[in-house]
């Protein structure tokens, strides 16, 4: 089992990385609704997809550290959240 200090530091890592991610997902909802009344079929859902790939992402790398079994969904999801924001980036 991981020391205190250790998960202690892994839970601050994991909040400190899923806020601002939270926080984006929130903007983009609201950015849709505002400009088109719609969420589902406007550009930012796609934006807010690509913010809930890497808050998946976080989530597995955190859940990894006490579950090892999950490795491999975390990196199949770790690519698959590269590519997104990649592809976001090209699109954008």
């Amino acid at each position: 089992m991981l020391a205190y200090n250790t998960v202690q530091g892994v839970l601050i890592g994991y909040v400190v990385a899923v806020i601002p991610l939270c926080f984006r997902m929130i903007q983009c909802f609201n950015q849709a609704k505002q400009s088109s009344g719609k969420f589902f079929g406007h550009i930012q859902m796609w934006n807010f997809f690509k913010n809930g790939a890497s808050f998946t992402t976080s989530t597995l790398s955190f859940l990894n550290k006490f579950h090892p079994q999950l490795l491999t969904a975390y990196i199949c999801s770790s690519i698959i959240s590269t590519l997104a924001a990649y592809y976001w980036d090209l699109v954008d």
